[in-house]
């Protein structure tokens, strides 16, 4: 009876962990292993896996994206790829964007403000600070909630710098 009663109080708050459907990649926390065990924890919405295979992918304004296809409307994963750089400054009313340095270095603009980037360092810009980076960065961008369309406000395009 312990064990339905953890899994229904897991069930009413956002899970900390990530069940996959392979049992070769179920990597969650120690209480989640139990009850998954035990019967009491079955898939949710919370639990996927998404390829590299089945990403969108696009070009646009100097970036190469893979846009994983999460299905949420509280969270957007993207892998971004660009050798000069993001050539248009941006606001998004409503998504606060969240940028993972995998590689590469390079300097973001937020607000204006310039800030140099390089592996593994991590750039917050919360909803309505203006975008844009230059660089050749490798990363992991994640939006909450969900980017939406309808949400970004193009600013101004970029020059791209002169060689």
């Amino acid at each position: 009876m312990d064990a339905v009663r953890a899994a229904s109080s897991l069930a009413t708050r956002e899970p900390p962990y990530m069940l996959f459907k392979e049992p070769s990649r179920f990597v969650p926390t120690d209480e989640a292993s139990h009850l998954y065990r035990c019967g009491a924890l079955h898939y949710n919405k919370y639990n996927m896996k998404v390829s590299p295979e089945e990403t969108v992918k696009m070009s646009l304004h100097g970036i190469d994206v893979a846009v994983y296809p999460l299905q949420r409307d509280d969270i957007d994963l993207v892998r971004v790829s660009t050798k000069e750089g993001h050539f248009q400054e941006f606001i998004h009313k409503t998504s606060t964007f969240v940028y993972y340095v995998l590689g590469g270095s390079g300097t973001f603009y937020l607000d204006g403000q310039a800030i140099p980037v390089k592996q593994s360092d991590v750039v917050v810009a919360p909803p309505g600070t203006k975008i844009y980076y230059l660089g050749s960065l490798e990363m992991i961008l994640v939006t909450t909630p969900a980017w939406k369309e309808e949400g970004e406000i193009e600013v101004r395009k970029i020059e791209r710098p002169s060689e």
